[in-house]
């Protein structure tokens, strides 16, 4: 299993935090709990195999159309939040789907480069495909405008993805290195494993509105693109919140969330390139203290 970090990105979203006041007042603690019912589309880049007149096509695979994964899912959800005074605070959360299923006949056999070897999926035989995300998102937000009703805020952070794709069932692998070789046998209980680990970092805007004093609409906008070495990744990440506060200490967030990441692992060796979207309500409990 091999895994890719960019430290030069994590250093430069971790920036932020070194720039807090030293000096601030007793804050509060906010967690959070929850989960979101999220409508999921995945995508995984790979080739078609070679046919009789040494040709291919490149492919896009969609794991839910194509290779069965579950396209709806309630995925849980977690953040904890503290707040130095009413301007400065700090935030991580985290979210997570994995998934997996079983088809066959579903799909061609396929082929993808990772690790200096070349795989070829035969798709049209029993194929068990997982897909497993998880996401942590840690950062720093500042409230710029802070009015009776209306505040408004820029936060600078860092998303980190850990993306792993597994396919087993039958499985041939060719070194690359060595094209006499040719390919290994095909084993039934064959597998492949894949996987990047990508640290993002994003910018994002906040509003939050009172309409009264128990409900306040609340939304945040976060966006970044990055191109390091090898490796390639954008997202966004979008919620739009009602938030009712219904004892002093307690509140409910209904929402809807939206989010969208791209992460190309261009490695000459070969790496992973992987399409990740989900999108739907959420539904969270929280505390103060």
């Amino acid at each position: 299993m091999n895994s890719v970090v960019c430290k030069g990105a994590l250093a430069t979203a971790l920036m932020p935090l070194l720039m807090i006041p030293a000096v601030v007042s007793a804050g509060e603690f906010t967690i959070e709990v929850g989960g979101f019912y999220a409508k999921t589309d995945s995508s995984f880049n790979a080739r078609s195999r070679v046919d009789e007149l040494q040709e291919q096509i490149d492919l896009q695979l969609d794991f839910e159309k194509d290779l069965k994964l579950e396209e709806e899912e309630l995925l849980p959800y977690f953040k904890l939040n503290y707040a130095f005074n009413d301007r400065h605070y700090v935030y991580f959360d985290y979210k997570r789907l994995h998934r997996s299923a079983t088809s066959q006949g579903s799909i061609e056999p396929f082929e993808f480069d990772y690790d200096g070897d070349t795989y070829i999926v035969d798709g049209s035989a029993e194929l068990t495909s997982s897909m497993n995300v998880d996401i942590s998102r840690i950062g720093y937000g500042y409230k710029f405008f802070n009015g009776e009703r209306l505040d408004l805020g820029i936060s600078l952070g860092l998303h980190v993805m850990y993306f792993e794709v597994g396919f087993e069932g039958q499985i041939e692998v060719c070194d690359q290195g060595d094209n006499s070789l040719g390919c290994a046998q095909s084993d039934p209980d064959n597998s492949v494993f894949s996987d990047v680990t990508a640290p993002l970092p994003d910018i994002g805007l906040s509003a939050d509105f009172d309409l009264t004093e128990h409900w306040t609409i609340n939304t945040h906008a976060q966006y970044f693109h990055i191109k390091i070495d090898n490796i390639e990744g954008e997202m966004i990440d979008l919620h739009a919140g009602l938030k009712y506060q219904f004892v002093e200490d307690w509140h409910l967030n209904f929402g809807w969330r939206y989010y969208d990441v791209t992460v190309d692992d261009n490695r000459d060796n070969g790496g992973l390139d992987v399409g990740y979207q989900f999108q739907g309500p959420m539904l969270i409990l929280g505390a103060t203290f």
